[in-house]
């Protein structure tokens, strides 16, 4: 133990010099202090051209690598223009699509005025409801991954009201296989107070926002809050990268620093633990003698 925090000490001498590193994709699970949470539902909630769907398309492809069933309810996008873009970045899901573990609800179509989706009419959002129950019962009481992507055609397109029972009962449904329910939305797109409610509707919130400046952007992502778990709130520059997808611009000195504060509360709670053990048991209390009779 005492050597580990030597170790760590060291690196962070040397971390001075080089600071910055890039750190890949599972860097997002320090952030939101482990694994994606299961029965939980997240928003991304961001900038246009921020990254929000990149970021919905790499999360639900690790689910598919996970093994878990997945369904994604394209609003921005046609299904083979979905397909073409996780095909960039490296993210077969051709061979999920085949052996019926991902399942694309083509809710652009509609929107488009073309009426082939699998939802002539994005607005219809009991037929969509309809749709997502029937991926659900042929799981068979297994978990399930839904991404919405996005929700902002859905609050142009209908009443507000209704907009929230929709995402309220979705997200029950999801949540009840102990899967996940993943949305997305743009900041501005939607009217502020909506977007206030999704935030507190969410267990979990993920925000990316983008600064332009002389002619470059520079992105951030933001967990504003994820339920029954210690966050990183700090907002860490991230670029997309063509075969990486997200990676992250992390300080290499905060990286060793919260490290070595991990140690020393390890360290902490060992002493702790030895030192109870090690104390002398108090010894029992002995009542009065008896009374002879």
């Amino acid at each position: 133990m005492v050597a580990g925090i030597v170790a760590v000490l060291g690196g962070i001498i040397t971390a001075k010099r080089f600071d910055t590193s890039l750190e890949g994709f599972q860097h997002l699970e320090q952030m939101i202090g482990g694994p994606l949470p299961r029965g939980a539902s997240m928003l991304l909630l961001g900038d246009a051209g921020s990254g929000k769907t990149i970021l919905s398309y790499q999360l639900l492809h690790d689910e598919l690598e996970s093994g878990r069933l997945c369904a994604l309810l394209s609003y921005d996008a046609f299904p083979e223009d979905v397909q073409a873009r996780m095909t960039e970045f490296g993210w077969d899901i051709i061979s999920h699509l085949r052996k019926g573990r991902l399942k694309i609800i083509d809710c652009y179509s509609g929107l488009e005025g073309q009426g082939e989706g699998a939802i002539k009419d994005p607005s219809d959002l009991t037929e969509l409801n309809i749709q997502i129950t029937s991926f659900i019962a042929k799981t068979k009481g297994g978990p399930v991954t839904v991404v919405l992507d996005s929700l902002t055609p859905i609050f142009n397109g209908v009443d507000e009201k209704q907009a929230f029972i929709f995402i309220q009962t979705v997200g029950a449904k999801v949540k009840k296989t102990g899967g996940l329910f993943i949305e997305t939305a743009s900041k501005g797109a939607i009217p502020e107070d909506a977007a206030a409610k999704l935030k507190t509707m969410a267990d979990g919130v993920i925000e990316l926002s983008i600064v332009r400046s002389r002619g470059k952007s520079h992105r951030f992502l933001t967990v504003l809050k994820m339920e029954r778990r210690r966050i990183s709130s700090d907002s860490v520059p991230f670029q997309i990268d063509r075969t990486r997808g997200f990676v992250f611009r992390v300080s290499r000195l905060r990286l060793l620093k919260k490290r070595f504060f991990d140690l020393l509360a390890e360290h902490h709670i060992l002493q702790s633990a030895e030192s109870s053990e090690n104390r002398p048991k108090p010894q029992p209390i002995k009542g009065p003698p008896a009374r002879p009779r």
